[in-house]
């Protein structure tokens, strides 16, 4: 057990290995003598380009500052996020961007709740990555406090990236019976950063409501809502599965033809006639 941690396994691997607790190795490791590392430590041994987040400058970058902003934290000089196990492939995809081929793992945690899955954290240890996002508006405990990013913060052909990461980190999407809804949670400067960009961009309605201690903007419009799927995941290369599969779901069961804007969605059959 020793010979594989200074090899580099880390402690949940050895647990999985040895078919025992990660307690349990720590116990083993001390009582052997090991050196045990630190956190700081284990992500120190992954190279990664420090320079990463000083602009916004692409799909990814764009759509990672979006899920950081719901779904992930930026504490002193660390930055992580935590998915649940049937989104585990997005932040394996996130990683390799990130670290490449390096043999870097994801932290596992068991809820301890039957019915809830596993949880999987992706973490960064970086000052200067964590300073560089802060300054992009990516604060920790910021569930009351997250802002709308300042001006030029986020390219205007980016920006469906950049909402697209909130969504999949604090957003809704499903149908209801026969109703779609579509809605995404936020400060109430979050949603109405949101709002006003999908009205601008799009010219459909979007509501902005209280909801507890948060805000959601909303769209109850069928159409409405085929609109901004098409629109956030245009281009788009990475994303949450689970989410765009619901998308596609919603699209099928919108069936309108209006000529004040010229949008023909027709059943199934009669796309097939007409492509003939």
């Amino acid at each position: 057990m020793v010979e594989l941690y200074e090899l580099g396994w880390s402690s949940p691997k050895l647990a999985k290995h040895y078919n025992t607790s990660v307690s349990f190795v720590f116990r083993m490791l001390q009582r052997y003598g090991a050196k045990t590392r630190t956190f700081t430590d284990i992500n120190k041994k992954y190279e990664i380009d420090e320079t990463i987040f000083e602009k916004i400058d692409c799909e990814w970058k764009a759509y990672f500052l979006g899920l950081l902003f719901s779904d992930g934290n930026v504490y002193h000089n660390t930055v992580c996020i935590s998915l649940q196990q049937s989104d585990k492939n997005l932040l394996l995809k996130l990683k390799e961007i990130l670290f490449g081929n390096q043999p870097k793992e994801l932290y596992v945690r068991n809820t301890g709740n039957p019915n809830h899955q596993l949880q999987y954290k992706l973490s960064i240890h970086s000052k200067k990555i964590a300073d560089d996002l802060r300054k992009l508006g990516c604060i920790s405990k910021k569930s009351l406090t997250l802002k709308w990013p300042d001006e030029g913060v986020i390219p205007k052909n980016l920006m469906h990236h950049f909402i697209r990461g909130i969504f999949d980190g604090d957003g809704t999407i499903g149908l209801y019976g026969k109703t779609p809804k579509f809605s995404i949670a936020g400060t109430l400067n979050i949603s109405e950063g949101i709002a006003k960009v999908l009205s601008e961009e799009l010219k459909i309605r979007v509501n902005v409501g209280p909801t507890s201690t948060i805000f959601n903007c909303y769209i109850g419009s069928k159409f409405s809502i085929k609109m901004v799927g098409e629109w956030l995941y245009k281009d788009a290369t990475i994303f949450m599965e689970r989410k765009w599969i619901k998308f596609q779901e919603i699209k099928k069961t919108i069936y309108w033809n209006s000529s004040r804007t010229g949008y023909k969605n027709l059943p199934p059959q009669q796309e097939e006639l007409e492509i003939k």
